[in-house]
């Protein structure tokens, strides 16, 4: 991949461009692959705010029950087994819709952690 950029060399225009894969990952997650944002009909800015919210915790919950997934080698229930197609999001929300559909919410355990930190773009679990 070539990057052409108006930044200096000296601002690492590179490691800002490494950024967009989680922000165009994160948009569609919150649009049409996820929680449907593009459907929304709101124009009430304090009912725009709740909802966003509500957004930002189910991205928090998908992105760690996803990478949770990945760690314990379990991601083969929503992925394929041969590679990963799927973002730690859809890994973690098509895991939860499983759940959801098969009567077993009760698997779905949830420890809040302030230490969390998302793992870099292109995140793979040691072998």
């Amino acid at each position: 991949m070539c990057l052409i950029s108006n930044l200096r060399r000296s601002q690492q225009p590179h490691l800002i461009y490494d950024k967009r894969f989680w922000i165009e990952t994160l948009f569609g997650n919150c649009k049409s692959r996820g929680c449907q944002l593009n459907r929304v009909l709101m124009t009430d800015p304090a009912h725009i705010d709740r909802l966003l919210l509500a957004i930002t915790i189910t991205t928090y919950l998908m992105l760690g029950l996803g990478t949770h997934l990945i760690v314990i080698n379990q991601q083969d229930q929503v992925d394929r087994a041969d590679r990963r197609d799927l973002s730690l999001f859809q890994i973690g929300w098509r895991w939860f819709y499983r759940l959801l559909i098969l009567n077993r919410l009760e698997q779905f355990k949830i420890e809040f952690r302030w230490d969390f930190k998302l793992p870099k773009a292109g995140f793979q679990p040691a072998q």
